[in-house]
């Protein structure tokens, strides 16, 4: 999950830095903005290479918890909530969101 904390400081900053191309420059050429770009380089790079492994440890943490065992919940929260932006299905795609200014909107099944 340090990728994805990495992940999600790279992306803050790369908004902040350009801002002014997202706004106006990219708005216009038709391409996506700077946050979904380093979305999906992310995904592709980084996530679909661990993805299994993650699951596996999702799934090895609920089972802990169900037999009472102690489980970090904010880990579990945050591996969760990275499957949730990326999309968990096959058929999830990543889109501009309404605002344009770096909002994501998942639109899996």
């Amino acid at each position: 999950m340090t990728q994805w904390k990495n992940y999600l400081l790279f992306a803050k900053w790369l908004t902040k830095i350009f801002n002014y191309l997202d706004r106006y420059y990219l708005k216009f050429s038709n391409a996506d903005n700077t946050v979904l770009t380093s979305l999906k380089y992310f995904k592709l790079n980084v996530f679909d290479k661990l993805k299994q492994p993650l699951v596996d440890a999702v799934l090895d943490e609920i089972r802990k918890w169900r037999e009472g065992e102690e489980v970090n919940w904010n880990v579990l929260h945050m591996v969760i909530e990275c499957f949730i932006t990326i999309g968990i299905t096959k058929n999830a795609k990543i889109e501009n969101g309404t605002a344009g200014e770096g909002s994501l909107k998942w639109g899996g099944e």
